[in-house]
């Protein structure tokens, strides 16, 4: 896995993978975050109490497909610009979307 921000190749037209960063997607009871945490899912479920579920390690690629067909309904919690901007910011460990 690569560290956020570093290149991994080539990526296809409107897509993230060239933004190199694997994240985690963090389900609570208030909303849906991604986390750059890849502790398994015993260590995010105590930092965020109201913890439900995760999904990941996965690419921001794959993060990008599965918030495009699961949230096609609802709307998705982060846009691709948001996900930039997240793994763009080296300060930033966790972003929330709150429902």
């Amino acid at each position: 896995m690569t560290s956020c921000g570093e290149p991994i190749g080539n990526s296809a037209p409107g897509r993230l993978a060239s933004l190199g960063c694997v994240l985690q997607i963090v389900f609570t009871e208030e909303g849906v975050g991604l986390t750059k945490d890849l502790s398994g899912w015993r260590v995010l479920q105590s930092r965020f109490p109201s913890y439900k579920a995760s999904l990941g390690p996965s690419s921001v690629d794959e993060i990008d497909e599965y918030f495009d067909l699961d949230y096609s309904a609802t709307g998705r919690p982060f846009s691709r610009d948001q996900i930039a901007a997240f793994v763009a910011d080296s300060s930033e460990t966790d972003v929330w979307a709150y429902h």
